[in-house]
């Protein structure tokens, strides 16, 4: 039997968009365009020039209002964090169940340290909403190498994210993700879970 990526690999060709094995956003909206049950061709964004490769592929997974709430933040995160000498880019966007549910296995039942408290459908990351970053200096990656200088670039972009309507993880009590960044939403995770499986938008 083929695995849920190896699946949603397959529906991402017969729908037209990268068959990355992600059922996200951008796949659940090229699906209901497909059935006819929304336009297929949404209102496109427009990416800053500063913004990198990596940074915009993974932004373009978001779902579409929370890629044009990014897409005003990350250039000022970008300035604030080369105001430090580093570079401020974007690595993980939306996952998948099996991404998701290896991440947190991590430190459970895989080896290495916990890295999540949520399971596939508890992480925003599966809803299209948040963006985990990482702090680069001269290729390296700061976030291991130098925890406490990433940490700082960290603290300084955050400071205006709320203003973007962005909530930052560093700012949580029970599990600090200094890296993650979400767009708000007044709906439950239950509630967006709902919205997920029925390949409604989130926002």
């Amino acid at each position: 039997m083929k695995t849920l990526n190896a699946q949603t690999r397959e529906i991402q060709r017969a729908v037209g968009v990268t068959a990355d094995g992600i059922y996200g956003p951008m796949t659940a909206a090229a699906i209901r365009a497909k059935l006819g049950l929304v336009d297929p061709s949404p209102e496109p964004i427009t990416l800053s020039d500063v913004i990198d490769a990596r940074t915009k592929k993974n932004l373009l997974t978001l779902e579409p209002k929370a890629q044009k709430i990014f897409a005003k933040f990350i250039p000022k995160a970008k300035a604030i964090a080369a105001s430090m000498g580093c570079e401020y880019v974007a690595i993980s966007g939306t996952r998948g169940r099996d991404e998701q549910n290896r991440l947190y296995a991590k430190g459970r039942t895989a080896p290495g340290n916990k890295v999540t408290n949520a399971r596939y459908g508890y992480s925003n990351h599966n809803f299209g909403l948040a963006l985990d970053f990482g702090v680069f200096s001269g290729g390296k990656y700061l976030d291991s190498s130098d925890p406490s200088r990433a940490a700082a670039v960290h603290c300084a972009v955050a400071a205006i994210a709320e203003k973007h309507g962005i909530e930052w993880g560093g700012s949580w009590k029970r599990f600090k993700d200094l890296p993650h960044f979400e767009v708000k939403t007044s709906l439950t995770t239950a509630q967006k879970r709902q919205r997920l499986f029925a390949g409604k938008p989130i926002l």
